[in-house]
């Protein structure tokens, strides 16, 4: 069962770092098995384009002229700005995800993990030990 915190509905995601739902993207659900951790990538997405506002301006239509000669390619830079909202996530967060026992191995399963974002969760989640 899906925690009401988590996904508000069937449809909908919540932010605990502005209090607000937002959609929750097909894509993930149907590609991403673990509930938690498709939360997580749903998270991600949504501080991407709606906490970092240099993000759309940079990648949208007209955004060359913004990012010229500043940022790498767009992959590069959406793995960076990924980490940097994982790391915002864990910093900010870090009560709602221990209750709602969002651990490491969520965050692990995601694509890519920088050093520094697996320092960080160490340091603030849970690590379940293989016993």
């Amino acid at each position: 069962m899906e925690s009401l915190k988590l996904f508000p509905s069937h449809s909908t995601c919540y932010c605990p770092i502005c209090n607000k739902k937002f959609p929750r993207s097909e894509y993930l659900k149907e590609n991403i098995e673990d509930k938690k951790t498709e939360w997580i990538a749903n998270i991600i997405t949504h501080h991407r384009h709606e906490h970092i506002t240099s993000w759309n301006k940079c990648w949208d239509y007209g955004g060359n002229s913004y990012r010229a000669n500043w940022f790498s390619d767009y992959d590069t830079e959406k793995r960076k700005i990924n980490e940097r909202a994982k790391r915002q996530l864990i910093r900010k967060a870090t009560h709602f995800l221990i209750d709602n026992e969002i651990e490491f191995e969520h965050f692990k399963k995601l694509q890519f993990n920088s050093i520094e974002t697996l320092h960080l969760l160490r340091k603030q989640l849970p690590v379940i030990e293989n016993v």
